[in-house]
């Protein structure tokens, strides 16, 4: 399962790093899931599985949809692509699960699908904005002691280490001996949401969302700051 860009670290696969791994996987019989819903949302040179790796095509299966690029999180609109044989034992699963796409999100999706110049300055625009909000939101972080967070490539997390927070006392005195207790104690004490790390097998972590205003994220990072120094 490979998942470029990620949730939740932010982290793209260069295309050299994909040759690689197709190189390993090259002798096995690994079908590969390629997760590629943040493809749009890229602040590096964002490298496709079967653009580095065409003879993939018979056993990888690419799953996307329009929540991320085309903002349309909700509509629940998403596709996978893959093998015939693959998709046609899917159908016989999903058909038992859910019957297809609400009318409503399939027209919309039909005008995020829909190649147009302005559509693609959108997108681009937004992406823009992404990446303002990523720095803007390292910076904070960066101010932090305690606080370690690498720079991600893509989406719109961030997932810092804060295990240098654990296990001392916190603003009011708390001592929080994980991130599953550090994720409570902001929501009680500073009022901001952030998903453990522990969420992702990931302890000493927290996932953290820039997708909102500019505002807002100098807010709540003053509110981090604040709770846990």
């Amino acid at each position: 399962m490979l998942n470029s860009p990620s949730n939740p670290t932010g982290a793209v696969y260069s295309a050299e790093e994909m040759a690689a791994l197709i190189e390993v996987l090259r002798a096995s019989e690994a079908i590969v899931f390629t997760d590629e819903i943040y493809d749009a949302i890229t602040y590096v040179p964002y490298a496709r599985l079967l653009r580095v790796a065409p003879d993939f095509a018979d056993r990888t299966l690419v799953f996307n949809g329009a929540a991320k690029a085309y903002a349309m999180t909700g509509w629940r609109f998403g596709y996978v692509a893959g093998p015939q044989p693959i998709i046609e034992a899917i159908k016989s699963i999903q058909s038992h699960s859910s019957t297809h796409t609400s009318s409503i999100a399939q027209y919309a999706a039909l005008a995020a699908y829909t190649p147009s110049p302005e559509l693609d300055a959108t997108v681009q625009s937004m992406v823009a904005a992404f990446a303002k909000r990523r720095d803007l939101i390292l910076e904070f972080l960066a101010e932090i002691p305690g606080v370690e967070c690498s720079v991600p490539d893509g989406a719109f997390y961030v997932f810092p280490n804060v295990s240098g927070l654990l296990n001392r006392p916190l603003r009011n005195g708390t001592v929080c001996a994980n991130t599953d207790e550090l994720t409570m104690y902001l929501l009680e004490q500073a009022h901001i949401a952030v998903i453990s790390g522990e969420s992702f097998g990931t302890p000493g972590y927290l996932r953290i969302s820039y997708a909102t205003s500019e505002p807002e994220i100098v807010e709540g990072m003053q509110r981090f700051a604040a709770a846990v120094r």
